[in-house]
């Protein structure tokens, strides 16, 4: 028995959203590997045989919606690893606020059962984020889709840097809550040579 072998997914289902390309693409190839049932949602086109794709738009909550009615169960292992550059319209949506969405969506459809398991994507610009965190506990209090849009525009907060940050503190203050539910959250931090995923 490998090293490999102790970490099979076999029966379980693993969701990768952003796992057309880049880090995502290399997970969910992974999983695959590892056994697991792929379902890859991304805006982009998915190119993973014997993956189930889903098109899904992060910055938009209908699509989201949408995606989670095409899962068809339960869920074991979610990936949140889509996110775009500065400059990019909806950046705050796609980068963490459509990926809250989402997990809320899920946790609320019964589709994270105990034993799961969450991982964000986040990045060295997230470094830092402690320093901010009163703002940021502000900002994560607003859970509505369209007023957490509305507070990061309008504290110019819809930027790579602060939604990022916000990865960080969202599975800072979630760990504890969400472990009390049976599912576990962490994040990845990628070097800073880390290129925003398309």
């Amino acid at each position: 028995m490998s090293l490999f072998d102790a970490f099979r997914f076999d029966g379980k289902r693993v969701l990768v959203v952003g796992g057309a390309t880049g880090m995502g693409a290399a997970a969910a190839e992974l999983a695959q590997s590892a056994g697991a049932e792929v379902i890859v949602a991304d805006y982009a086109e998915v190119s993973l045989a014997g993956a189930k794709a889903i098109h899904v738009n992060l910055a938009d909550a209908a699509s989201i919606d949408a995606a989670v009615e095409q899962l068809g169960g339960p869920v074991h292992a979610l990936l949140s690893a889509a996110g775009v550059a500065d400059g990019t319209p909806g950046i705050e949506r796609i980068n963490f606020i459509g990926h809250r969405y989402l997990i809320d969506k899920l946790i609320a459809g019964g589709l994270l059962p105990r034993g799961s398991a969450i991982g964000f994507i986040s990045s060295a610009a997230g470094l830092g984020w402690e320093s901010d965190l009163p703002l940021l506990k502000e900002y994560l209090a607003v859970t509505d889709f369209d007023e957490a849009t509305k507070w990061a525009v309008e504290h110019d907060k819809a930027t790579y840097m602060w939604s990022k940050q916000a990865v960080c503190a969202y599975v800072a203050t979630q760990a504890m809550p969400l472990l009390k539910q049976g599912i576990r959250i962490n994040a990845i931090c990628p070097g800073p040579t880390d290129t925003p995923l398309a």
